[in-house]
């Protein structure tokens, strides 16, 4: 993993086959998986330390941070 980088795996169950990312709020955009199940998630960030970076000299830091997020169908 690049340093600076922190990822965490979870579990997800989708009812609607849909999924609706917030972050300071709702971006509006859903994001189709196809149909209702029980997913596995990755989610990744990265640009943590240039936040840190950016608050420090200059004040709120704005489109800094960067995220990924997979979704693959849970086994079994």
């Amino acid at each position: 993993m690049v340093a600076g980088r922190r990822r965490r795996k979870i579990d997800y169950e989708s009812v609607t086959g849909d999924v609706a990312v917030w972050g300071t709020g709702c971006s509006g955009d859903l994001i189709r998986l196809g149909r209702p199940w029980v997913w596995r998630v990755r989610v990744c960030c990265a640009g943590r330390a240039e936040v840190e970076r950016v608050t420090r000299s200059e004040g709120t830091a704005h489109g800094v941070k960067r995220y990924r997020i997979d979704f693959w169908p849970k086994a079994g």
